[in-house]
């Protein structure tokens, strides 16, 4: 996927659950909460979403760390 269309989806995301590959290919799903864009973001490291997941791991994940992403529910 393009970076643009990784975090048009992250917009969307807060409230929903997602799957996503991270960029070593490992799939996960899991509940998104909050939303940063690059410019809220204190890391730099670019626009990010926190993420419930199913495993019961509670991540942040940056745009770059994102090889697909869908939402669904």
């Amino acid at each position: 996927m393009e970076r643009e269309q990784i975090v048009d989806i992250m917009c969307e995301s807060q409230g929903h659950n997602i799957k996503y590959t991270d960029k070593y290919g490992n799939e996960y799903t899991g509940y998104a909460d909050v939303f940063e864009t690059a410019y809220d973001n204190d890391e730099g490291e670019g626009a990010s979403i926190c993420v419930d997941r199913c495993d019961g791991r509670n991540v942040i994940l940056y745009e770059n760390e994102i090889k697909k992403i869908e939402i669904i529910d």
